[in-house]
């Protein structure tokens, strides 16, 4: 039996999960894989042809193991209000995020944040479905915030900033550990995150009850500049 059979598919889904999580599909290697695996290079070619076939599996794995783990904070079953499905929407987001790099939660999850940022042109069509999902999810909780008067762009510009405050802790989350280093990390921080982004979006967003004005945020300033600056910025 070659040694390149004797190394199983998932001893190398497994490795290059790693391998992706630390470098991304565009600087691993096989090479670096394939060490890890404790196989040759020849190993990766015989279970799934190319880097690519691999990394689509790796994808897979990570986005099913998180969906599995969390996919109570991302579907909704109308039994609960707009402000509890938002704060399980985001806590469900941010855990994976936050998992410690020797955990599950964290390698799946540091995964799927490089995909999201930097993400392989020959996934792009799965990663836009598998956003299209969860912008529904977020779509469907931020209506039932703001109410059905508000039109649609607004709803969007709205989960917009919802998930740019979740986002943030991913690429950003050793600049804000430097910035305010008395913040907790782990579990912790993602309980404390979670509920300040919950509440900080839900008080926001009970400001969205209409049409937004002209120059909102510049009432009583008149047609100055910085009114008519904001008016184009919206």
């Amino acid at each position: 039996m070659s040694h390149q059979s004797q190394v199983t598919r998932d001893q190398l889904v497994a490795a290059a999960t790693r391998v992706f999580a630390d470098h991304g599909f565009k600087s691993a290697t096989i090479r670096q894989i394939s060490h890890l695996a404790g196989a040759n290079v020849a190993s990766v070619n015989y279970h799934f042809g190319d880097k690519e076939a691999l990394y689509q599996e790796v994808l897979k794995q990570s986005f099913d193991y998180v969906m599995t783990r969390h996919s109570s904070g991302t579907e909704r079953t109308g039994a609960s209000t707009g402000a509890l499905d938002l704060r399980a929407f985001v806590e469900a987001m941010l855990r994976p995020l936050f998992g410690d790099e020797a955990d599950l939660d964290g390698l799946h999850g540091r995964v799927l944040a490089r995909e999201v940022i930097e993400p392989a042109p020959a996934m792009e069509s799965w990663l836009r479905s598998l956003i299209e999902k969860q912008a529904c999810v977020l779509d469907g909780i931020v209506r039932d915030l703001v109410g059905q008067q508000v039109d649609d762009q607004t709803v969007r510009l709205c989960g917009m900033s919802i998930m740019g405050q979740i986002l943030f802790y991913s690429p950003c989350r050793a600049v804000a550990a430097r910035f305010y280093p008395e913040l907790p990390a782990g579990a912790i921080g993602v309980e404390l995150l979670a509920d300040h982004i919950t509440r900080f979006s839900v008080e926001a967003l009970q400001r969205f009850t209409g049409p937004a004005p002209r120059a909102s945020g510049f009432e009583g300033r008149g047609d100055s500049e910085e009114a008519e600056t904001a008016v184009h910025l919206l």
